[in-house]
């Protein structure tokens, strides 16, 4: 997922993902709060748990080693069937033990967006839209997004049927 924030808000992006992001607030006095001005924010429901650290390193490492105790304290599931394992979870690389599996996914025609599912063992089945770089979402596009939705949907219920 792509961080809108931007530096008129004070914040400059750096990078986010499902659970948190991190970035540096420029708004942030380096010298009053001793150089902590790197955030490691998470999603709305864990607000209450943001850090600050002073180095970029320092906030990822602390946010993979979070995500690294959400995913060993969840109850362990088997994916469904027709979900493969993805080559890594992107706690550990290479990854010996992979947390996520990729599921059904549907294209457009055209290739610039589509409809992919996957699976993890913390959140079970996620969908996500992936829109390639210069697709455009107008009416018929999102109609068609719409349509592969609702296709992918059936499909993944017919798989975890």
């Amino acid at each position: 997922m792509k961080d809108s924030s931007t530096t008129a808000q004070g914040t400059t992006e750096a990078h986010e993902d499902r659970i948190q992001r991190v970035y540096l607030d420029t708004t942030r006095d380096a010298n009053f709060y001793g150089g902590h001005v790197w955030k490691m924010e998470y999603s709305q429901a864990y607000s209450h748990a943001d850090r600050w650290f002073t180095t970029p390193q320092a906030a990822d490492e602390y946010a993979a080693e979070q995500e690294g105790f959400r995913l060993a304290l969840a109850a362990r599931q088997e994916p469904p069937a027709g979900f493969v394992p993805d080559s890594g979870c992107g706690i550990c690389s290479p990854c010996d033990c992979p947390q996520t599996f990729s599921g059904p996914h549907l294209y457009a025609q055209d290739g610039s967006m589509g409809i992919t599912t996957a699976w993890s063992a913390a959140d079970g089945v996620e969908f996500y839209i992936d829109q390639r770089p210069g697709a455009r979402l107008d009416l018929a596009a999102a109609k068609a997004l719409h349509q592969l939705l609702g296709a992918t949907i059936l499909e993944v219920e017919d798989v975890t049927a």
